[in-house]
């Protein structure tokens, strides 16, 4: 004789449980995204967190997102601050990106003109690029994405 499966709970989630993992990520990359706390509580509470936890998770994450920038000298509130941010990883970007173009070139002409081997360096130049991308978008937007 089969018993018939127990009912599904009623909140998956139970109130007082800590955000899973898959949830931190999503809170922090809204946050980078720019969109606002109250939008990012209403997706909480939509996966299944009482008012109240879900409010101090998104005031934890914005606090600790304000903290981390303002180390690094960076004031969120403040487009010019954030602005100012970007051109400074463009600048860093083009730096690491030219390096890894003259390393490379540089390594191919002595490598054509003597033999041997030479270095493609491929971390620097995309990680130059990616530099640009992001600082070029912070100072475009005069926000953090």
């Amino acid at each position: 004789m089969l018993l018939p499966p127990p009912p599904p709970p009623s909140n998956p989630r139970p109130p007082a449980a800590e955000p899973a993992p898959d949830d931190v990520s999503v809170i922090m990359e809204s946050l980078e995204k720019g969109a606002r706390a109250a939008d990012v509580r209403k997706h909480l509470i939509a996966l299944g967190y009482d008012a109240q936890h879900a409010e101090r998770v998104v005031q934890n994450a914005v606090r600790w997102r304000g903290e981390e920038y303002a180390s690094r000298g960076i004031d969120l509130n403040d487009p010019d601050s954030v602005r100012a941010a970007g051109n400074r990883q463009v600048i860093l970007g083009l730096v690491l990106c030219g390096l890894g173009v003259f390393i490379t070139v540089g390594s191919c002409l002595m490598a054509s003109h003597q033999g041997g081997y030479f270095i493609v360096t491929g971390g620097l130049i995309t990680g130059g690029i990616g530099l640009i991308y992001r600082g070029n978008r912070m100072g475009r937007s005069g926000s953090e994405s």
